[in-house]
């Protein structure tokens, strides 16, 4: 890899103007950890002469081609300078269409190779992010990365010990147990050094730092996929969204994920705001008519179209619409349907109490326990009772009733 420096960089061991070629063995760790991290030393694939750009079947001056990290490039003999032809990929460079000139639109267009996908880097002093098409997930060079982390970041709280392999951040290294010989390089660590986690706080670095040290700005190498907000493309259908799912399936438009490495993460949080009025959730249908909300005083309302209200549907393995749960989980309650009947169930230990079916009657499944407060019965006075179903029974004056297949019959009571 050749690279070129986009600006005047004073070294060592000379002194170096814009467009120079630089060997990074020419100058120090130091200076090269300065001079890439500042932009004025870049990549350049194709930095050469108009003959040596042309012999590589590269289109000669003035024509807007191919750019650097910097977004500052020398195109063929030199001379010419190309400032809007943006990086499609680390140390990857493609053709740029011109500029639409009523749109104002541009094309990074490097279509012809599906191992390769257009990407924009942003770095900034501790954090690096990304963002482009992806061409690590199968059909390749399809999908959207609309942000995601870079392969590393700074910490600015770094701490050194000469002769120890122990490197500690206390805020900002937030260092996770799947972190195993990543590249570590700063001032007084040897270059080539990797680290593995010790703790939250702390990496134990395969070599020992030269010198002791606070507040060291040091580069570490993440790992795994930082993927973050990610658009799976699907063809002719419509294209999905995930935050912490990478990529998202068909099932649902927007899925979200947490962080299986952080067990504490949870997926959704809202937060309402002091003088809000709106809802904090609502769910409309295709007509845009509200029918399931939770309002800004947190009560669940709903307008179901079958007759208004939030309606519970049960399971089709237990028919269970609902369930309540003490808070350690110890025991249960819930209703469930046997038949066209809704029944109130132990569920911890299976065992139902009572029943109300389409006739609207209640129905005991248990011995019914009057030991505490006694049962009480409608007082139907010194007349006969009339109406009601057979088995039930009323107090009279002196007198117990009881419906006999319609027919009210009483015992006399002293």
């Amino acid at each position: 890899m050749l690279y070129y420096t986009t600006r005047a960089f004073p070294t060592a061991s000379r002194q170096y103007e814009a467009g120079d070629a630089i060997d990074p063995a020419s100058i120090t760790a130091a200076e090269w950890i300065k001079g890439t991290e500042s932009g004025a030393v870049v990549p350049a694939r194709w930095y050469g002469t108009a003959a040596e750009l042309a012999a590589r079947g590269i289109p000669g001056p003035g024509v807007p081609v191919y750019e650097t990290d910097t977004m500052v490039a020398r195109v063929g003999d030199g001379i010419t300078s190309v400032a809007s032809l943006p990086q499609v990929g680390m140390n990857t460079y493609g053709q740029v269409a011109a500029p639409n000139s009523w749109l104002g639109t541009q094309t990074i267009d490097v279509s012809g190779d599906p191992g390769v996908g257009p990407e924009q880097a942003y770095r900034g002093y501790r954090g690096r992010w990304r963002q482009g098409i992806d061409v690590a997930n199968s059909p390749t060079s399809r999908d959207f990365v609309m942000l995601g982390q870079d392969n590393a970041y700074y910490i600015t709280d770094g701490a050194t010990t000469a002769s120890s392999t122990t490197l500690t951040s206390a805020t900002e290294g937030a260092f996770i147990s799947t972190m195993s010989a990543v590249p570590v390089s700063g001032t007084g660590i040897p270059s080539g050094t990797t680290a593995t986690y010790a703790s939250a706080t702390t990496l134990t670095m395969s070599a020992a730092a030269t010198a002791t040290a606070t507040g060291v700005r040091v580069l570490i190498g993440r790992p795994g996929v930082g993927d973050l907000m990610y658009v799976k493309h699907r063809g002719a259908q419509a294209p999905t969204f995930g935050i912490g799912v990478t990529p998202p399936d068909g099932s649902h438009r927007l899925q979200l994920a947490s962080q299986n490495a952080e067990p504490a993460m949870g997926i959704l949080k809202l937060l309402k705001g002091s003088a809000q009025t709106g809802n904090c959730l609502t769910v409309s249908d295709s007509g845009d008519v509200a029918r399931l909300w939770i309002d800004k005083d947190f009560y669940l309302s709903g307008n179901h179209p079958i007759g208004g209200g939030v309606f519970f549907k049960g399971d089709a393995t237990n028919e269970r619409p609902l369930a309540m749960v003490k808070s350690d989980t110890s025991v249960c309650y819930g209703f469930t349907y046997s038949g066209n009947s809704i029944r109130f169930r132990y569920v911890t230990g299976g065992v139902d109490s009572w029943e109300v079916g389409t006739a609207g009657r209640f129905k005991s499944l248990a011995a019914p326990d009057f030991s505490a407060t006694g049962a009480q019965m409608p007082h139907a006075g010194a007349s006969t009772p009339s109406g009601g179903q057979s088995g039930e029974v009323r107090v009279g004056t002196g007198k117990i009733w009881v419906n006999d297949a319609g027919t009210w019959k009483s015992v006399a009571v002293a």
